[in-house]
């Protein structure tokens, strides 16, 4: 109810704002030259037109989905994107993430591992943009040799949305499987290429331990700890934290962010 509401809302308010910019003129200058003035004007009236046409068709396009987030029907949900993409092949990045989300709240995470393969078989495209996403089962397998793999696969393909989180991951699988040189290698170009205070705060903790062999990873370390520290108290931090938390993979490594924001700001 209230999605409709708010569609109608948006609807008046586009309408009557086009209205008052299409009356103005007649209000200012009279009906005689309103008729001049929009006759070399109506491109305008025309793009209006098309964005509100295409508004309301993304809406109504989307309007099942939008319907079944606001009333929280998770089966339903992932019933109607199934659908959609398993029958149709209709499914887009922002379907394919929702439909994560969905399995994640129904706990249907070997579910993400099938969505994975269909995306590989039938939309390989989508792959790079959701990769953080369809990794969320192999982050929380434990299982080194998988995240290795899986990581390994897409961190170096074009179009990823978030490939400091996607090293992380690669780099945290090489250490579970004892390739800790590589892992070593990983997680020192993140800190390089970051610029994302959690992901900072988690790689430069991970990383503390080579420090005590290393006087270069030791020195980028304490760099990163120092500038982490001069840019965000620990309340600014955690606020940080919670406005990233929708990110599946802040909501899922938050024990481990909390651990790394403790030791940004233990001294």
């Amino acid at each position: 109810m209230k999605f409709r509401i708010l569609f109608i809302i948006f609807n008046v308010v586009l309408v009557a704002s086009f209205a008052l910019i299409f009356l103005m003129p007649a209000f200012v200058l009279g009906w005689e030259y309103t008729s001049i003035f929009w006759s070399g004007n109506w491109p305008i009236g025309a793009v209006f037109a098309l964005v509100l046409v295409g508004l309301n068709g993304y809406f109504g396009y989307n309007w099942r989905i939008f319907t079944l987030l606001e009333q929280e029907d998770w089966e339903g949900l992932i019933s109607h994107l199934e659908r959609a993409a398993y029958e149709r092949t209709r499914l887009t990045s922002q379907r394919a993430r929702i439909l994560v989300n969905a399995y994640v709240v129904t706990g249907r995470l070997d579910k993400i591992r099938e969505l994975e393969q269909f995306i590989r078989d039938r939309k390989p495209r989508l792959l790079p943009r959701l990769s953080v996403e369809l990794g969320v089962p192999h982050l929380l397998s434990n299982d080194g040799q998988r995240m290795v793999e899986y990581y390994g696969d897409v961190k170096d393909r074009g179009g990823i949305r978030e490939p400091a989180w996607i090293r992380w991951a690669y780099a945290f699988g090489l250490m579970l499987v004892s390739r800790r040189d590589e892992a070593r290698a990983e997680l020192s170009a993140v800190l390089q290429e970051s610029r994302d205070p959690l992901v900072r705060a988690l790689t430069a903790h991970m990383l503390e331990p080579f420090g005590e062999r290393d006087e270069t990873i030791a020195r980028q370390v304490e760099s990163t700890r120092a500038s982490l520290r001069e840019k965000y108290t620990r309340d600014k931090m955690d606020r940080e934290i919670e406005r990233q938390r929708p990110n599946l993979q802040v909501l899922f490594l938050s024990s481990r962010i909390e651990e790394a924001r403790d030791w940004v700001f233990s001294i």
